[in-house]
């Protein structure tokens, strides 16, 4: 919550990703970006689907940016 109430509403999506991003590795938190998954269903393979930010290995974050 830190992150939007600093920079506060407006900006785009990647404004956002890049300072949570540098955010989180000030706090030691180990992070990838863009990482890919195969989302399946029983057994059918639905796609693939592009993580904004994957956290410490367990936690997803899908950022949304409105106006």
């Amino acid at each position: 919550m830190e992150v939007p109430g600093e920079l506060g509403p407006g900006f785009i999506e990647s404004i956002y990703r890049k300072v949570l991003l540098h955010e989180l590795q000030l706090r030691d938190v180990s992070t990838s970006t863009e990482v890919e998954v195969q989302v399946s269903y029983k057994d059918l393979t639905g796609g693939r689907y592009r993580l904004d930010i994957f956290a410490n290995g367990q936690v997803v974050v899908e950022l949304k940016a409105g106006v």
